[in-house]
């Protein structure tokens, strides 16, 4: 069997593993932004018996990803839930998605933009929407664009995820960011000033996952260094942290 084959062939992830970060309260709303529109809208569709379609459309950082967790770990106390990122898209078949979903789940679709003008996997997708659709549940979706601004190979595709409505997502300023650091900081226990959070942030890419996964580290550390996070103690850490959270791109 080719490396191709081997790829081809491996099961779609499930269950997705989520935390406690990934909760509706946990999403900060930028100032003067509609994301509390996409919020509630989400919100609505966590409800047990709820039903339709949702699309988040935003830029990296915007907390597409959030949004989609959330509805799903909301949702998982009274139905099947299924999340799929499809920026992994070349690991897996689209077959693999034939019975994927048990009838009336919630099934959030990360980056389905990532397969946009493979037919092959738009059919597949298509199928499970109407058949989400016959039997009562849920079809969320994010992208980087919304339906309109993706090439789809099949138009059909496109007109059905806009059907529940299209939320745009805005990223959050540094303010919001630090804030949003702070809060997760106060989470697990720590104080994290904001002179510290702003030198954590001023020697980070501030994407708001990698600082999150850098705080998560150095938490551990101060941890093993029974220390309370201080900038010293980030300045003698974050070469450590750096290597395991290499900045994005």
């Amino acid at each position: 069997m080719s490396g191709a084959d081997r790829r081809m062939g491996e099961q779609l992830p499930l269950p997705v593993q989520l935390t406690d970060e990934d909760a509706f309260e946990n999403f900060h709303l930028p100032a003067a932004s509609d994301n509390g529109v996409a919020l509630a809208a989400a919100q609505a569709l966590a409800r047990p018996g709820a039903r339709g379609t949702l699309f988040l459309a935003g830029p990296t950082g915007s907390g597409k990803s959030h949004l989609l967790k959330a509805l799903c770990r909301e949702s998982q106390a009274h139905r099947p839930i299924r999340y799929l990122c499809l920026a992994d898209a070349a690991r897996w078949a689209p077959a693999l998605l034939d019975g994927w979903a048990p009838p009336g789940a919630v099934v959030a679709v990360d980056a389905i933009d990532h397969i946009a003008g493979q037919r092959a996997w738009e059919r597949a997708l298509l199928a499970l929407f109407h058949e989400l659709q016959d039997t009562g549940g849920v079809f969320a979706a994010a992208a980087d664009a919304a339906p309109s601004g993706c090439a789809w190979a099949l138009a059909d595709l496109g007109s059905r995820l806009g059907w529940g409505g299209v939320y745009g997502l805005t990223p959050l300023d540094d303010e919001g960011k630090l804030r949003a650091l702070q809060a997760r900081a106060a989470r697990r226990g720590l104080i994290l000033a904001e002179p510290v959070a702003r030198y954590l942030m001023a020697r980070e890419a501030r994407h708001p996952a990698h600082l999150f996964a850098v705080l998560d580290t150095l938490d551990r550390e101060a941890l093993a260094a029974q220390r309370r996070l201080t900038i010293p103690l980030l300045r003698a850490l974050l070469g450590e942290a750096d290597r395991t959270h290499p900045n994005p791109n």
